[in-house]
C-alpha cells in the first residue's frame, strides 16, 4: 500500500537488536527505538542504526516543563531521527516549546507527534464519576481504574464538616474519614503520636493552629460576609431613577469620593475579617507580609484628592428587563489621574437578542501613563436545518483615536440534527480548531472531543493535533451518594494504623507497576 511499517526494537542490549535487525536480509525497515533500547545503549545505537539506513521513530514520550522539553528536543534533533514523540498531557506550552527546539537552524526538523492514549488503554480503562449537591453543599467522587485486568476503585465524599474515602482495593470494606469540629478532641488523644514515638504537647505548637483553622473553614459562612459588604454598598451611594432613551429606565448608583472610600475601607476590613477566622492573619508565616500589603493599599486610598463612580443599570421600562449595565469611575492622585469606563449593551430583548456588546477602556495620565480599549462582541444565530452558531470578535486599541485591531476571532456551531460540534478560535499567529458531537435532553447534556489541531500561519504542518476521544457526561439526578459510615483517622488503635500502613505498602507499588511510562513498570511503553 505504499506505507512505512514501523518495526519496534524492544530490546535491552546492542547486540539483540543488530541481531533481530540482521534478520531483515538487506532489508532497512522503518525502527522504533523505545525507553528500554534508548536507556540500555545510550545515542549511540541511534546513531548506529542510522548510519545502517534505516529510519528511526524515537520513542521516548518527553513530559516536562517546557523549557527543559525544549532543550531535550534539541538534542534528539542532532540524532537526525524521522519522527520523535511527547506526552500531549504537556499541554500546549510545552509542545511549542518542544517544537521550537527540535526545529533546526536550517528550518528542518523531525516530525513530531503526541501521545493522546496509551495501546495498553480502552475506553473502559478510566470511569469518573463526579457528584454535586449545591443545595446541601455535598460532593462525591467516584473513580475506577481498569489497568491490565485489575480494578482499582477510590471513592471520595466530602459534606462539610465531614470527609471520608473509600477503595475496596486499597482497605477493603473498611471506609477512613473525619470530622473537621472534633479535631480537637481526636487529634490529642490519637495512638498515631505514641507510634511516632513523640507526645501530642511536643508537637502542640505547631498542630493546633492548623486544626483551628481547619475548624473554621469548614464552619465559615461566607455569605455572612458578603451580606456586610452588601449593606456597605447600599449605605455609602446615591440611588437615582430616570427616564432613557426608547421607553427606557435609568437606575443610578453614583460614589463621591468620601463614599468610595467608606466602600474600599469595608472591603479591606472583610478580607481581614477572613483571612483572621481562618487563623492566617496572625498565625502564619505570610501573615505578615498580608497585613503590609493591606496597609499599602490603605495608604494608596488615603492618597486620592478626588474620586468618584457611578452604575448605570438600563431598563426596559414594558418588558422590565435589564438591556445595559454601563460603569465608570475616575480619580487622581499625587498629580496623576486614571478612569476606567465600559458597558455590556444586551439589546432590546436580552433573550433573543442576535449580539451582544462589551467595552471597556482604561486609561491613566502621568508618570505611568497608559490607554488600553477592548470592544467584544457576541453573535447569536440559527438556521432552519438546526444548526446554531455563536461568534466571538474581541478587537484592542492602545491610542485614543488609534484603529481596532483584531485580538481574537471564535465561532461555535452545533448540528441539533446531527449532533456535530466544531469550535474555531484564531489569534495570530494561531489557529485552533476542535470537533466533536454534543447532545442536549431535558435533564442531561454529553460531548465527546474527537479531534483538537493547533496551526500556525507560518506553518505548513499542524503544531499538533490530537485524536482524544475524550466523552463528558451531565446528568441531573434525584439524588446523590451518602456520606458512608466511617473509621475516623484519628480515632484508630496502633493495631489499625499498622494493618492501614501494611496495606499501602502492599498495594500502592503494583499500581504504579501498572501505570504505563512510569520507571520500573512492566515494559508496556504503547503508543502504536
Amino acid at each position: 500500500m505504499g506505507r512505512d511499517v514501523i518495526v519496534a526494537c524492544d530490546f535491552d542490549s546492542e547486540q539483540a537488536t543488530l541481531d533481530f535487525l540482521a534478520r531483515f536480509d538487506g532489508r532497512k525497515p522503518f525502527v522504533k527505538i523505545g525507553m528500554e533500547l534508548f536507556y540500555a545503549t545510550g545515542p549511540e545505537m541511534v546513531r548506529e542504526i542510522r548510519a545502517r539506513g534505516h529510519k528511526i521513530f524515537l520513542d521516548l514520550k518527553l513530559h516536562d516543563i517546557p523549557n527543559t522539553v525544549k532543550k531535550s528536543m534539541a538534542v534528539l534533533s542532532r540524532l537526525d531521527v524521522d519522527i520523535v514523540n511527547l506526552h500531549a498531557s504537556g499541554t500546549v506550552p510545552m509542545m511549542e516549546a518542544a517544537l521550537e527546539g527540535l526545529t533546526r537552524a536550517d528550518g528542518t526538523r523531525p516530525l513530531l507527534i503526541a501521545v493522546t492514549q496509551l495501546t495498553s488503554t480502552d475506553s473502559d480503562m478510566l470511569k469518573n464519576e463526579l457528584y454535586y449537591d449545591l443545595e446541601n453543599k455535598s460532593y462525591a467522587n467516584l473513580l475506577t481504574l481498569t489497568l491490565d485486568g485489575q480494578t482499582i476503585d477510590l471513592s471520595l465524599y466530602d459534606r462539610a464538616p465531614e470527609g471520608a474515602v473509600s477503595s475496596n482495593y486499597l482497605f477493603g470494606d473498611a471506609v477512613y474519614g473525619l470530622n473537621l469540629n472534633n479535631l480537637s478532641k481526636t487529634v490529642p488523644a490519637s495512638a498515631i503520636w505514641e507510634m511516632l514515638g513523640v507526645s501530642y504537647n511536643d508537637v502542640k505548637s505547631m498542630i493546633e493552629p492548623v486544626l483551628e483553622s481547619l475548624k473554621n473553614a469548614a464552619a465559615f459562612d461566607i455569605t455572612k460576609l458578603t451580606e456586610k459588604l452588601s449593606q456597605a454598598i447600599e449605605n455609602n451611594c446615591t440611588i437615582s431613577a430616570a427616564d432613557g432613551q426608547a421607553d427606557t429606565v435609568v437606575i443610578t448608583v453614583s460614589f463621591n469620593k468620601e463614599q468610595l472610600l467608606a466602600v474600599s475601607q469595608k472591603i479591606i476590613d472583610t478580607v481581614k475579617e477572613f483571612m483572621t477566622y481562618l487563623g492566617s492573619a496572625s498565625g502564619s508565616i505570610n501573615g505578615a507580609e498580608f497585613d503590609k500589603a493591606l496597609k499599602a493599599l490603605e495608604e494608596g486610598l488615603a492618597s486620592l484628592t478626588d474620586a468618584s463612580a457611578k452604575i448605570d443599570y438600563v431598563i426596559n421600562a414594558q418588558s422590565r428587563q435589564l438591556i445595559c449595565i454601563a460603569f465608570s469611575c475616575q480619580g487622581s492622585a499625587e498629580g496623576e489621574t486614571f478612569s476606567l469606563s465600559g458597558d455590556f449593551n444586551m439589546g432590546t430583548d436580552p433573550a433573543g437578542s442576535e449580539s451582544y456588546i462589551f467595552s471597556v477602556t482604561a486609561q491613566a495620565t502621568g508618570e505611568d501613563a497608559f490607554y488600553t480599549s477592548i470592544n467584544a462582541v457576541i453573535e447569536r444565530s440559527s438556521n432552519a436545518d438546526g444548526v446554531i452558531s455563536r461568534k466571538l470578535t474581541v478587537k484592542t486599541a492602545s491610542e485614543p483615536d488609534g484603529e481596532f485591531t483584531a485580538a481574537l476571532a471564535a465561532e461555535f456551531t452545533l448540528n441539533r440534527t446531527t449532533g456535530e460540534m466544531v469550535l474555531r478560535a484564531e489569534s495570530s499567529p494561531y489557529k485552533l480548531s476542535i470537533t466533536g458531537t454534543a447532545a442536549v435532553s431535558e435533564n442531561s447534556f454529553s460531548m465527546t472531543i474527537a479531534d483538537i489541531t493547533v496551526r500556525n500561519d507560518s506553518s505548513a504542518e499542524p503544531l499538533f493535533r490530537l485524536e482524544p476521544n475524550l466523552s463528558l457526561t451531565l446528568t441531573q439526578l434525584e439524588s446523590m451518594p451518602q456520606m458512608p459510615e466511617y473509621k475516623d483517622i484519628f480515632s484508630l488503635s496502633q493495631e489499625e494504623y499498622t494493618q492501614l500502613l501494611t496495606a499501602l505498602q502492599e498495594k500502592l507499588p503494583p499500581i504504579i507497576d501498572l501505570l504505563p511510562g512510569i520507571p520500573g513498570d512492566n515494559g508496556d511503553e504503547g503508543d502504536f
